[in-house]
């Protein structure tokens, strides 16, 4: 019992995850506690074949997944990056953006206080699509206590899915 409570309390993370037959999502973070003011999280879906879901951009058709984070507290920003999708034709040549299998989509957080832990909790709105769409809106939560901080197992597949994110050429300087 005692190793059970020393391992809950040195982790100090704690989510949950929203399941459907199609669809299995939650929020990952990089880190196991909040060190410093920025660090990434990410939603992570898992997506059984067939399935999808939109890009920022959906294109023709579709809706991308949308956070509300007002209920959140010590949370200065979020920033949502994108991951460059693929574009796939849908019934009637419809171009659309989309991603499959398994996604992670980063999310830059901003604390107002990293001496204070983040209590992230959102409104998750999002279609998953096949044949048809079905539409899902879900609450998601993530909690991070302050203090001494190290990478989680995510951090890598956090950092490779904010490689495939499309530079913003206009931030970077360059017309």
């Amino acid at each position: 019992l005692l190793f059970f409570t020393l391992v809950n309390f040195s982790y100090a993370q704690d989510y949950n995850t929203f399941t459907e037959e199609m669809v299995e999502v939650k929020f990952i973070s990089s880190v196991t506690k909040v060190k410093k003011e920025n660090f990434y999280i990410a939603l992570d879906f898992s997506l059984k074949p067939g399935w999808k879901i939109y890009w920022r951009q959906p294109g023709d058709s579709g809706l991308p997944p949308n956070i509300d984070y007002n209920n959140t507290t010590n949370l200065k920003s979020l920033e949502i990056k994108w991951p460059f999708p693929s574009k796939e034709y849908e019934s009637a040549n419809l171009l659309t953006n989309v991603y499959k299998d398994d996604v992670i989509i980063p999310i830059e957080i901003a604390v107002k206080d990293y001496t204070k832990p983040l209590n992230l909790d959102t409104k998750l709105n999002f279609q998953v699509c096949k044949d048809i769409c079905i539409p899902f809106e879900t609450n998601l939560f993530l909690r991070l206590d302050s203090g001494e901080s190290n990478y989680t197992s995510y951090f890598y597949k956090i950092e490779r899915a904010l490689s495939k994110v499309p530079l913003n050429y206009k931030k970077l300087g360059i017309n």
